[in-house]
């Protein structure tokens, strides 16, 4: 099975010497498909810049991140813009809802920037609130939500386009298979057994704090 995903000595650096940071430091390994991937790290750790490296919300310093054996640290214009759509789900920290949106509309927004049918775009939003169990607040505004509730309305964001690798940032300590309020390691599986995506192959990677979990059987290192 050939990976999905390829990190090759990826830097990030901040600064110049002698007051240099060394965010990433040639870092290098590859995911595969269907695997979940948790990167351990103590705040400042270097956790979200690897991921905004990969999402390309930052450049790297040097180093290749390759999706399918195609680079895309060398990607511009179109072809970034259609990584960065269709290809990568990011599951902001601080969920990045649009106040003045709906949870139904801020769900559907990219499927409504990429022209996707009103039908089609029902199914996907019908099968993902419920699988979410966020039905009952779709027609509320990001304000009368409470935090679970945003970071479900955030997740259905980022899954509803189907992308080939989800990026949510957690910021809590797993001790079972499930994050607090939310059980982001069961999304995968759990759509591929329901039918809900087409894509069986899809990669989640989560950066959390003083934590290392990495699937296909699902191991822990936690406090």
């Amino acid at each position: 099975m050939e990976p999905i995903l390829e990190i090759a000595a990826l830097k990030k650096y901040y600064g110049k010497e002698p007051n240099l940071t060394r965010a990433l430091d040639g870092i290098s390994f590859q995911v595969m498909p269907g695997e979940f991937l948790g990167i351990m790290g103590s705040s400042g750790s270097g956790k979200s810049t690897l991921l905004n490296c990969i999402a390309t919300v930052i450049a790297p310093s040097s180093g290749a991140v390759a999706l399918h054996d195609k680079c895309i640290t060398t990607l511009h214009g179109k072809a970034l813009a259609d990584y960065r759509s269709k290809e990568i789900g990011y599951l902001f920290q601080n969920f990045e809802l649009i106040d003045n949106l709906t949870g139904r509309e801020n769900i559907l927004l990219p499927l409504a920037l990429h022209g996707v049918s009103e039908g089609e775009s029902r199914e996907r939003l019908t099968k993902l609130a419920d699988y979410l169990e966020v039905t009952d607040v779709l027609d509320k505004f990001p304000a009368q939500m409470s935090g679970g509730q945003k970071q479900r309305i955030a997740a259905a964001r980022a899954l509803i386009l189907d992308p080939e690798i989800v990026l949510p940032l957690i910021k809590h300590v797993l001790r079972t298979r499930k994050v607090r309020g939310f059980d982001i390691c069961e999304i995968s599986p759990r759509f591929d057994q329901d039918n809900t995506t087409a894509n069986l192959g899809a990669v989640i990677i989560f950066a959390v704090i003083n934590t290392l979990c990495r699937m296909n059987g699902l191991e822990y290192a936690a406090e």
